[in-house]
């Protein structure tokens, strides 16, 4: 954390899962919650790793929403087969996941970013895509460049919107904030 994120909520983090180098600002003994500080090309991929086995058993469990139609009784909706439907929502939060990862790591083409942690996490959830009804026409690589071009998309973007988008700032030793933004 940083600046005024880190003097009004430092004293209230319990625990952390960051794929970036240990700062020793949260506490070394986080209790029950996770304390995760790892180097990783997407902070996403430790996320995945921490959730994983938890996930697993959800997806046992699901299968049924439930609708109201505005006459006062829910009914049991199944916009897809039971039997499918947690294969299906699976897919959906897997590509979720797997889009921060693939644009963290540039499709794990960035060498000096990835690392085992996103290797494994982007085999387990193209698993979960590869399990649903649709599986067979999963494409990495095309969904690696809609989303990288959406990314790169700034056509409806203000200059001081494309400014702010990476702008970094900071507090000199002398007091100076300086501050900085790359197009």
């Amino acid at each position: 954390m940083k600046g005024n994120l880190e003097e009004v909520y430092g004293p209230r983090v319990s625990g952390v899962i960051d794929h970036h180098e240990e700062e020793n600002k949260v506490p070394s003994d986080t209790g029950p919650e996770p304390r995760i500080v790892e180097k990783s090309g997407s902070c996403t991929s430790l996320v995945t790793e921490y959730f994983r086995a938890g996930w697993d058993k959800l997806s046992a469990q699901a299968g049924l929403t439930f609708s109201d139609d505005g006459d006062g009784e829910q009914e049991i909706v199944t916009p897809i087969e039971e039997a499918d439907a947690g294969k299906v929502y699976d897919a959906q939060v897997a590509k979720l996941a797997l889009g921060a990862i693939l644009i963290d790591t540039a499709n794990l083409t960035a060498t000096a970013k990835v690392t085992p942690h996103d290797t494994r996490a982007v085999e387990y959830l193209e698993a979960k895509i590869a399990a649903a009804p649709d599986g067979a026409k999963w494409d990495r690589s095309i969904f690696y460049e809609e989303l990288n071009d959406a990314k790169h998309d700034m056509s409806d973007f203000s200059l001081e919107d494309i400014l702010r988008r990476d702008y970094k700032e900071w507090v000199e030793a002398d007091g100076k904030k300086l501050g900085m933004a790359t197009i």
